[in-house]
Formats: C-alpha cells, sequence, structure tokens
C-alpha cells in the first residue's frame, strides 16, 4: 500500500509484519529469502525517504542474508543482487566511500 499512497504508517506497518514473519520462518523454509528480501526492500526505501543510515545498514545486512540463502540458480537470486546493488549506491551517494561504488560495481 506504500508503493501508491505513500504514507510513512504504510511503509512502518509493512516493516513491523515483515519483521515478526521473519521471526516466525525457518531459514530453511522456500520463502525466507523473499521474506527478508522484502523486509530489506521496505527498509531502503525508508532510507531513501528519511536518510536515515540505519534503515540502510539494516537492509544492505538483510539483503546479504537473502543472498547467502538463493543458491545460484534461485529464482531470486537476481532480484536479491540487483536490491543490494542499490543498497551500495545508495550508500555511496550518502557517504560517499569508494568501498561502497566498488561493491555496488562488483555485485551489478
Amino acid at each position: 500500500r506504500y508503493d501508491n499512497q505513500g504514507t510513512i504508517e504504510d511503509l512502518e506497518e509493512a516493516i513491523t509484519l515483515g519483521r515478526a514473519a521473519l521471526e516466525l520462518q525457518s531459514p530453511a523454509h522456500s520463502w525466507c529469502p523473499t521474506s527478508i528480501y522484502n523486509v530489506a526492500d521496505y527498509l531502503r526505501k525508508k532510507f531513501q525517504k528519511f536518510r536515515a543510515s540505519a534503515d540502510l545498514d539494516e537492509a544492505i545486512s538483510l539483503h546479504q542474508s537473502a543472498l547467502d540463502l538463493c543458491t545460484v540458480g534461485h529464482s531470486d537470486r537476481s532480484d536479491s543482487l540487483y536490491s543490494l546493488t542499490l543498497c551500495f549506491s545508495n550508500q555511496y551517494d550518502n557517504l560517499d566511500t569508494i568501498e561502497d561504488l566498488e561493491e555496488a560495481i562488483t555485485l551489478g
């Protein structure tokens, strides 16, 4: 709903519910990478709106976790790589650290 209406309350609720779902889900569950990806993506969107580095740091950590669960050939692997690349690009734009730019280039 946040993508359509842009209300921060919807984004916060999506993050809260997504985190709750992750606590209930086993890492071995087939939907786990997708669930992690979704929470990470919500956090990246929150960062884009408020520029809080902690949100982007958590998004990067979660996207890396999702990617670790996606073996080569997994249907979500390309989305995870793309989103992690976006996060490092956002971090480079925010902090101007060459390591983040290099990581974005390597992943992309």
